[in-house]
């Protein structure tokens, strides 16, 4: 067990490095993994489109004066659709995960390599400026000049080779520290005086990040092949070619089927196994193996901690740069280090096979352990396998046409586009992206940055074209969703029905896909297979309450009794609301609406159906204040808003109110629009007329009235009470305005008309009763001398008041 966790034998500060060192590559090994498993919907998500299915409904039937009178409202049904987002193109938690993760790697990179020999010292220091050089953050700060690269060349290779010639016995503790202090002053006064952003320096360290990852993967290209040996030797006296033969040969095999399947050469139908695995497994196995070299032969540099920590700042910027990609859909820059890994394996294992075999295979044949003297080679060394893995590697990438090379060209720009399309640099983001597809132009990302920048322009063809483009050769269930909704804005019915169908056969487990299918159908008037298809998106989707309503909608639709379902997904409660509007019922549930910000579709729809469901009930939904509010911030609402408010306050006790605004409405609408608000209208005032002489009422009386003549402000018995309660109680105002009020409504009514004169002479408004007696004349001659007699001696007796007063 000390072989493998050979850290626990050294001093203290050198295990507490190891263990530092171990933490960062585990967690960016750790990010990797987890935004590898996520894969697109890093950068993609799903969302919901409502569409809105009307369907008149009788809210209220009454007779008056001899004619039956109806009140119509519209109960609403959503049906919704999953639409692809578009390319998200920034996220802090990855970015500055990933951003942290590289600074680290480099903090350990640099602190290792100032501990090394001259010569391996000054060619990684050369390779150290040549990378910073190409960060271009002077590009990144908004400077045309080179003045912060140089500045910083400067300071980070003084402060290395102030280590590596004058301070040679500082711990590697202290230059950890010392760069990492370094590292975070540089960054912290480029963010504090706004001259960087994490996501340029992200974009523009990719060549940096990708050469990193390169070397490394060509660096530790061996390390398979010596566990190969270790496994097939080190039992003595067995022979170990043949295993060794067999294992190298199904290694070999699995990298070289694999490569040819991704480079679509071979289509059989085998387990691939990823060249990432292969790349974990080799970093795991190259700590031992760096070990183990320094065992058996004369290393450049010691293992303890110097190469351990170089291997782990390497390892984490490598896993980083993996995690940055997988975090930004990167897809032909993971390609393209896909491939470096397999090309380095591939190669680096063939050569180390030939090398183990003319330097050992005799030994091996003979059960000679040859792991414990697998770096002592009798004939030529590694170095020289080092020199042709090289050069082979070179002859790879020329054959294949440097395809990789033009990939890892695209994924950066890719990146600049991501940080244009953050900028809403529209423009300079398109010149990135179709950059990217110049030089691979079927990759995913590319070609859905372009169709989401045509898609905000409204260049729905353009949009759809893209779309397929990055269905080529990396599909995805959101392309596929992008191109069905591009087609359909273009009017193009068959072509998004025929998209939706190999949408649906490429990701049949995509539960999204499978009810935009379903959509699709029930637009199409089949029924029956919209049905099969959103039961099936029942089954499979994360947001089962999508499928599940338009279901319900489907078969309000149809005229088919609903299944139950107990979701209380929001559009799921609106469309069980809508089955209980249509079926007469009368209670309704408080909707959960703020009033002081815009609705949604969904909640304008969820309001209108409670507040018409719990017409009947007595606690008002929203107060005069709050419908005012959601008139405001909801003006595509308003007209629907303000007819909701009516009914509302005319059946939940403030009828004035209620016929306040539909009056208001009739007057300001006379087209035949305004039908909406003269029909409700005519018929309250019927049947307020019906009721005027009705007494029963009284029986409710509390207080000074006012309850009741807010539920009853035409009724002429409440008025009459009301008015002579208020005379009462030296209010006579009060009592007037009531009349005022009634009389707005009801000029034809007798009995209003000799109230209000009344009540306006008690109030010393003379004038306005003659011009009312004037205009009961007219309206009822009959009513006019019955009431003359009353009105003289109340008139007679005003004069004599005023006589007695002067």
């Amino acid at each position: 067990m000390q072989d493998y966790f050979f850290w626990n034998s050294w001093p203290r500060p050198y295990r507490s490095l190891a263990f530092a060192g171990l933490a960062f590559v585990i967690l960016s090994l750790t990010a990797w993994g987890y935004y590898a498993f996520r894969g697109v919907d890093n950068v993609l998500h799903w969302d919901v489109l409502s569409e809105l299915g009307e369907h008149p409904v009788t809210l209220d039937r009454f007779q008056a004066g001899g004619s039956s009178f109806s009140i119509e409202g519209q109960a609403y049904t959503l049906t919704e659709q999953f639409v692809a987002s578009p390319m998200a193109t920034a996220n802090p938690v990855s970015d500055w995960l990933c951003f942290l993760l590289f600074l680290a790697g480099a903090a350990l990179t640099l602190a290792a390599v100032s501990a090394l020999p001259r010569l391996w010292y000054f060619g990684a220091m050369t390779a150290f400026i040549v990378l910073l050089s190409t960060l271009q953050v002077d590009t990144v700060a908004g400077r045309a000049d080179r003045t912060i690269t140089i500045v910083l060349v400067t300071v980070f290779t003084a402060l290395s080779f102030y280590f590596h010639a004058f301070r040679p016995a500082t711990g590697l503790w202290a230059r950890v520290a010392v760069f990492t202090g370094l590292i975070a002053l540089s960054v912290g006064a480029l963010l504090l005086t706004g001259k960087g952003s994490v996501d340029g320096w992200l974009a523009y360290g990719y060549p940096a990040g990708m050469a990193v990852f390169t070397l490394f993967s060509f660096w530790i290209s061996f390390e398979i092949m010596i566990g190969i040996v270790w496994l097939a030797t080190n039992q003595s006296g067995r022979n170990g070619l043949v295993p060794f033969a067999a294992l190298t040969v199904f290694y070999l095999t699995n990298l070289l089927f694999t490569q040819l399947h991704n480079s679509k050469l071979l289509d059989w139908n085998l387990l691939y196994i990823s060249p990432f695995v292969f790349l974990i497994a080799s970093v795991l196995l190259g700590f031992r193996g760096m070990k183990q070299r320094e065992e058996q032969e004369a290393a450049p540099w010691p293992f303890a901690p110097q190469g351990f920590v170089l291997y782990a700042g390497l390892a984490t910027i490598s896993f980083a740069m993996l995690a940055r990609l997988c975090a930004s859909a990167n897809d032909p820059a993971i390609e393209a280090l896909e491939d470096m890994v397999s090309y380095t394996h591939l190669i680096g294992g063939v050569l180390f096979f030939f090398y183990v075999f003319f330097n050992f295979g005799t030994m091996m044949w003979h059960g000679r352990p040859v792991h414990r003297i697998l770096f002592k080679p009798p004939h030529f060394g590694r170095f020289h396998i080092r020199g042709l893995s090289a050069v082979a590697l070179i002859l790879f990438l020329y054959n294949s046409g440097f395809f990789p090379f033009y990939q890892a060209v695209a994924g950066y720009f890719n990146g600049l586009g991501d940080v244009a399309t953050e900028k809403k640099d529209y423009r300079i983001a398109e010149t990135f992206y179709n950059q990217g597809v110049a030089f691979e132009f079927q990759n995913h990302k590319s070609n859905y940055g372009l169709a989401s920048l045509a898609w905000v322009q409204g260049d729905f063809a353009s949009a759809a074209r893209f779309f397929r483009q990055a269905l080529a050769k990396q599909p995805s269930a959101y392309a596929y969703a992008g191109l069905t909704r591009s087609l359909m804005n273009e009017d193009l019915a068959f072509d998004a029905f025929f998209a939706a169908q190999e949408g649906r056969r490429s990701f049949p487990e995509s539960g999204e896909l499978t009810n935009n299918l379903a959509y699709l159908h029930a637009k199409a008037g089949g029924a029956d297979s919209a049905r099969y298809y959103y039961h099936k998106a029942v089954e499979l989707c994360r947001e089962k309450g999508v499928p599940e309503a338009n279901l319900i909608a489907l078969d309000v639709r149809t005229g088919k009794t609903p299944e139950a379902t107990t979701s209380d997904y929001l559009a799921v409660r609106v469309n069980r609301q809508a089955i209980d509007l249509l079926q007469g019922k009368k209670e309704g549930k408080q909707p959960d609406i703020p009033t002081d910000s815009a609705m949604t579709l969904l909640q304008f729809a969820d309001l209108s159906n409670a507040v018409l469901l719990g017409l009947h009930q007595e606690k008002p939904v929203f107060t005069d204040a709050a419908w005012r509010k959601l008139q405001e911030r909801n003006e595509a609402y308003f007209d629907d808003l303000q007819y909701l408010q009516a009914l509302s306050d005319y059946y939940k006790g403030d009828k004035l109110a209620g016929l306040d605004v539909l009056s208001a409405r009739t007057l300001g609408d006379t087209s035949a629009r305004g039908d909406r608000w003269r029909r409700p209208l005519a018929a309250f005032l019927n049947r307020e007329s019906a009721a005027e002489m009705d007494p029963a009422p009284l029986r409710d009386w509390k207080g000074d009235g006012s309850e009741l003549l807010l539920r009853q402000p035409l009724n002429l018995k409440v008025l009459e009470r009301y008015t002579a309660e208020a005379n009462r109680r030296k209010e006579p105002q009060k009592g007037y305005n009531a009349l005022f009020n009634a009389l707005k409504y009801r000029t034809d009514s007798p009995g209003i008309l000799s109230a209000y004169i009344l009540q306006s002479l008690e109030t010393g408004l003379t004038a306005y009763a003659d011009e009312k007696m004037q205009r009961l004349k007219e309206v009822d001659p009959a009513a006019y001398e019955r009431f003359l007699p009353v009105y003289q001696q109340k008139r007679a007796l005003i004069e004599k008041r005023r006589e007695d007063f002067q």
